[in-house]
């Protein structure tokens, strides 16, 4: 029986730079609703970057304060589009260390999870062209599992998996409250897109993806 324990990863903010695909997808999309008159302006990056590790209902009632939900579904559908394009070009690119990180872990017989409040075909497809897909067991989205929380996605994959408690690594203060929520370690990232306040609760910080590997090989 493997007795290692599980480890769950956040997507965007610990091993992927999604702001290198979602700032010219958000961008095209915005201006794609201003000339046709639904929506006056564009959201200028730091907004867009505070959308991150949001649900959807979240990001949409943020940067679309009011307007219809027609205009929010058609925001949605144009900028995954959009998102999903970029992906395809090689845009993006995951933090260093990310790919070997999860290799080296799955090489030791954890197993590996990416929890993400992102969209279901946006998260498959990054792990599966920047080549996380193999190290992976599962691969959980809100968009999948239509979970409002992320606490709720990460006992998705507990009930389903029939995991003990391990480590939830990721940059926001959902990533930690998800942790805590399910029993998990929780590890902040300080090198993604949340702040240091956010990190407060977190039972270690680290500044690299591999440091992970020396709080794994010390427990």
């Amino acid at each position: 029986m493997n007795n290692k324990k599980p480890i769950m990863f956040d997507l965007d903010g610990t091993l992927f730079q999604v702001h290198l695909i979602s700032l010219p997808a958000m961008r095209q999309g915005f201006e794609t609703l201003r000339e046709r008159g639904l929506w006056p302006e564009v959201p200028d990056d730091e907004k867009i970057k505070g959308v991150y590790g949001m649900t959807d209902k979240e990001i949409w009632d943020y940067l679309l304060p009011g307007a219809e939900p027609e205009v929010k579904k058609l925001a949605r559908e144009i900028i995954e589009d959009n998102e999903l394009r970029n992906i395809d070009l090689d845009a993006g690119k995951l933090f260093d260390g990310a790919a070997e990180t999860l290799a080296t872990l799955a090489a030791g017989g954890h197993q590996l999870f990416v929890v993400s409040n992102g969209g279901e075909d946006y998260v498959k497809s990054v792990c599966r062209h920047h080549g996380l897909a193999p190290y992976l067991t599962g691969i959980y989205s809100a968009g999948e599992y239509k979970t409002e929380t992320k606490v709720q996605l990460l006992a998705a994959a507990v009930r389903e998996h029939k995991l003990s408690p391990g480590w939830m690594v990721g940059d926001r203060d959902s990533d930690i409250t998800a942790a805590r929520g399910n029993g998990f370690v929780p590890v902040a990232c300080t090198y993604g897109y949340g702040s240091p306040e956010e990190h407060s609760d977190a039972a270690y910080i680290i500044e690299n993806i591999s440091e992970i590997l020396t709080i794994v090989e010390g427990s």
